[in-house]
C-alpha cells in the first residue's frame, strides 16, 4: 500500500511545478499520484484547475466533484467548484457552490467578492452590495472588493459614500491603479471638488501606470510622409449598443477613404447589430479582448498603425495600462471620458472650445495631453434611424398639453447628486403643478431610491410630485419615455451627452448648467452647436430660473416641441460630413506635427 504521505509528497511538488508554469509536468506527476490514490482531494483539486487552464471542462468537473466527494467539509474546494463553474459562465450553479462553501467559512472574503460580482452581474445591487461588505470586513486591505463595493455605491445614488471609500482605499494602497482609476471617475461626479484634486488623483493615476514594467517605444518604421494615406486606428470595449458607439459610429462610416485607412480594435463588449454595422464600415476588425498588455500593443505595432485613437479614458475596460507602452507613433484619447487620462504617452485628447476654453481651469490646467478643439462641438450624433416606433409627441400631445409641467432626466443616477437635487427641488418649488421623473439602471432597487426620495423630502418634496424609472432596455420604448416629460433637466456637475442628444431628438428641450470644467460644459457645448444657448445657465440660481420660466411659456415649450427634431438634424451636430472632413484634418495635423518632429 502506497504510504499517503508519499503521496502528499508528490501533489505538493506538482503543485510546485504548476505555479512555476510547468503545467506540463505538473500534469502527467498528478495524474501519477491520483492512479495511486484516486479520492485526494488535494491532487484532484489541482487537476480541476490545470484541466480548466488546458481547456478541458469536463475533466476539470469530473476532479473537483471527486475531491468534493472525498472532503466534502472543506470550504475551499466548493469555491474551486464554484470559481470554475464561473470560468463557464455557469452563473447560477456557481452562485449555490460558493453560498455553500459560506455555510462552510463564513468570512472567506474572496468567496463573498467572488459571489458579490456574481450577483453585479444578475444586476441584484443589494446582494452585491452586501457580499462586497462581508469581503471587506473579513478583510479591509481587499482593494477589489472596495473598488466594486464602491462602484455599486456609485450605482445606487449615494456618491458620497463611494468616493468617501474611493478615498480610504487610495490611502491604503496608493500604487493600486483600480482604486486609483475608480477614484478618478468618481471625482467627476461629485459635488463640489476642488479642480486641483480632480488633476493630482488623474496625474497619480498616470504615473503609477508609467512606473510598471516596459519601456514605451521611441523608434517607429512608419514613413514621415506629411500628406500619405494614414492608418487610423480606434480601441474601444464599446463597440456595441453604448454610447461610445453611437458617437465613433459617424467618424468609422464617414473619413475619406482615400486619405484615410480605418482599424478597429475591439477589447470587450457583447457583440450587436452595432457591433456587425461598425465591422462593415472598417478596413479591417481585431478582436483583442483576451489580449494582454504587450499581446495588445504588438498586435496594433504590427498593423503599422500611424494614430491610434483611444475610446475609454478611465472608464471600465480601459486598456491605457497597455498603452504606456505606445502602440503608435501618436496616440489620441476622445470621446469616452470627460476628463485627462493623466498619462504622458497620450499625445492628444480632443475637445472644443467650449468643454475646454482656452485658459480655463478644466483645460490645458488638468491635461497632460494636448488639447486639440475641434469646433463647434466635438461629437457627431448619430439619431436613429428606426424612426416609425418612435415619433415625438406634437405640442397637443405632451404632457404640458394636459395642464401640469413633467420635468425628466433620464441620465445614469450615478450622476444625480445630493446637491442636484436640492437645486430640482428649488425648481419644483417654483413650479408648483410640476412631477419629477428620473429614469435609469438601478433605481429598480430600494437602495437606490432611497436616497433620492430623502433628499428631496428633506427639501419639502412628496414622494408623490416624483417617478422613479428603472432602465428600459428596447431602445425604442426607452425613446418613446422621452414623450412623457416636457422639459429635460441636464445633470450637474457631469452633464448628459447621449440623454441630451436623445431629449432633443424627441423634442424635448433640455436646460443645461455650465460649470468650470469638461464634464460640466458638455451640455453647453452640445446646445450652443444647436443653436439654442437660451438653454444654458452660467450659475445654480440661473438654472432654477430658466427651467421655472420655460415652464411658465407653454408657447415657447409646444415651439420647442414641433422643431427641435428637424432643428437638431440641420445642425452641426448632426452634419456627419462636415463632421468627418473637420476630424480627418485634426488627425492630418496631429501627423504632419510628429513628422515634424515636436
Amino acid at each position: 500500500m502506497q504510504d499517503p504521505s508519499s503521496i502528499d509528497a508528490q501533489v505538493a511538488a506538482a503543485a510546485n511545478m504548476a505555479q512555476g508554469g510547468r503545467l506540463d509536468l505538473a500534469a502527467p506527476a498528478l495524474d501519477a499520484a491520483l492512479r495511486l490514490q484516486p479520492d485526494h482531494a488535494e491532487g484532484n483539486r489541482l487537476m480541476a484547475l490545470i484541466m480548466m487552464h488546458s481547456g478541458n471542462p469536463q475533466r476539470a468537473m469530473a476532479h473537483i466533484d471527486r475531491a468534493i466527494a472525498a472532503a466534502p467539509q472543506r470550504p475551499d474546494l466548493h469555491a474551486t467548484r464554484g470559481s470554475l463553474l464561473v470560468s463557464l459562465n455557469q452563473v447560477h450553479p456557481a452562485i449555490a457552490s460558493l453560498e455553500h462553501a459560506l455555510t462552510l467559512d463564513p468570512r472567506s472574503a474572496p468567496v463573498h467578492g467572488l459571489l458579490a460580482t456574481l450577483f453585479l452581474q444578475l444586476k441584484n445591487y443589494d446582494a452585491a452590495e452586501d457580499h462586497y461588505r462581508e469581503a471587506l470586513a473579513a478583510n479591509p486591505r481587499f482593494a477589489e472588493a472596495r473598488t466594486n463595493l464602491g462602484s455599486v455605491l456609485g450605482m445606487t445614488a449615494r456618491q458620497d459614500e463611494a468616493l468617501s471609500l474611493f478615498r480610504e482605499g487610495v490611502r491604503l494602497h496608493p500604487d493600486h491603479p483600480g482604486l486609483l482609476t475608480n477614484y478618478c471617475v468618481a471625482l467627476n461626479y461629485a459635488d463640489g471638488i476642488d479642480p486641483a484634486e480632480i488633476r493630482a488623483a488623474h496625474h497619480r493615476y498616470g504615473q503609477v501606470l508609467a512606473a510598471l514594467p516596459g519601456q514605451p517605444q521611441a523608434n517607429w518604421p512608419n514613413a514621415r510622409d506629411p500628406e500619405r494615406r494614414l492608418r487610423i486606428g480606434f480601441l474601444s470595449p464599446d463597440f456595441f449598443e453604448h454610447s461610445v458607439a453611437y458617437f465613433t459610429r459617424p467618424i468609422v462610416e464617414g473619413l475619406d477613404r482615400a486619405r484615410f485607412h480605418v482599424s478597429l480594435y475591439s477589447t470587450g463588449g457583447r457583440p450587436d447589430t452595432m457591433t456587425a454595422r461598425l465591422q462593415r464600415a472598417a478596413d479591417a476588425w481585431k478582436d483583442l479582448s483576451r489580449a494582454n498588455d504587450q499581446q495588445l500593443v504588438d498586435a496594433i505595432r504590427a498593423d503599422q498603425i500611424d494614430i491610434l485613437v483611444e475610446l475609454s479614458g478611465q472608464t471600465f475596460g480601459n486598456r491605457l495600462a497597455a498603452l504606456r507602452l505606445r502602440a503608435a507613433p501618436v496616440q489620441v484619447t476622445y470621446c469616452g471620458y470627460p476628463n485627462t487620462t493623466g498619462l504622458r504617452t497620450i499625445d492628444y485628447r480632443i475637445v472644443d472650445s467650449i468643454t475646454d476654453p482656452i485658459g480655463g481651469p478644466g483645460a490645458e490646467a488638468m491635461a497632460v495631453e494636448r488639447l486639440l478643439r475641434l469646433d463647434p462641438c466635438f461629437l457627431c450624433y448619430s439619431p436613429p434611424e428606426e424612426r416609425s416606433f418612435h415619433d415625438a409627441w406634437t405640442s397637443t400631445q405632451a404632457p404640458a398639453a394636459r395642464d401640469f409641467i413633467t420635468f425628466g432626466s433620464f441620465n445614469s443616477i450615478k450622476k444625480v447628486t445630493p446637491g442636484l437635487l436640492r437645486l430640482w427641488a428649488k425648481i419644483l418649488h417654483e413650479v408648483p403643478r410640476a412631477r419629477l421623473v428620473l429614469k435609469s439602471q438601478g433605481l429598480e432597487t430600494p437602495r437606490a431610491r432611497t436616497p433620492i426620495l430623502d433628499v428631496l423630502k428633506r427639501e419639502g418634496i412628496p414622494e408623490v410630485r416624483v417617478d422613479l424609472w428603472p432602465k428600459i432596455d428596447d431602445k425604442g420604448a426607452h425613446l418613446d419615455a422621452y414623450n412623457a416629460i416636457d422639459i429635460a433637466l441636464d445633470t450637474f456637475p457631469y452633464n448628459g451627452t447621449t440623454t441630451t442628444c436623445e431629449a432633443l431628438f424627441m423634442g424635448v428641450p433640455v436646460v443645461t448648467l455650465a460649470g468650470q470644467v469638461h464634464a460640466a460644459r458638455v451640455g453647453a457645448s452640445l446646445l450652443s452647436a444647436l443653436g439654442t444657448p437660451e438653454l444654458i445657465a452660467d450659475d445654480p440660481d440661473r438654472y432654477v430660473q430658466l427651467a421655472a420660466a420655460l415652464a411658465a411659456d407653454p408657447a415657447r415649450l409646444a415651439r420647442y416641441r414641433d422643431t427641435l427634431r428637424a432643428t437638431l438634424l440641420a445642425s452641426p451636430l448632426c452634419d456627419r460630413a462636415a463632421f468627418t472632413g473637420r476630424f480627418g484634418e485634426a488627425l492630418r495635423s496631429m501627423w504632419r506635427t510628429w513628422c515634424a518632429g515636436s
